[in-house]
């Protein structure tokens, strides 16, 4: 059942890490966001980022957009739940689970 439970953690895990880099090389395209993306880093990112039209002054200079991040919550959280699985199960994050014996 641990082992069960440290498999999925790892690709719940890696599920948002690959959802966080979609959405911030989809953001830093400058292209309009599709609602759905919206909504992820609405509900799951702590509303991370920038959309081009509602960047801050600071941001634009010339007319090009150039800050994205509005804060770095959902990468703490990824270095957070990669600490805590190394810290129970002594694996970094580029170790995968073993998925042979999960009894």
């Amino acid at each position: 059942m641990k082992k069960r439970f440290w498999f999925a953690y790892y690709w719940v895990m890696i599920a948002y890490l690959v959802s966080i880099l979609i959405n911030y090389f989809i953001y830093f395209l400058g292209i309009p966001v599709p609602d759905f993306f919206e909504f992820i880093d609405d509900a799951l990112h702590f509303n991370g980022f920038y959309e081009g039209i509602n960047s801050p002054p600071s941001c634009n200079i010339g007319g090009i957009t150039f800050c994205f991040i509005k804060n770095y919550y959902s990468f703490l959280l990824v270095f957070l739940m990669t600490s805590i699985r190394f810290i129970a199960i002594k694996k970094h994050i580029w170790e995968l689970p073993d998925h042979n014996d999960l009894d």
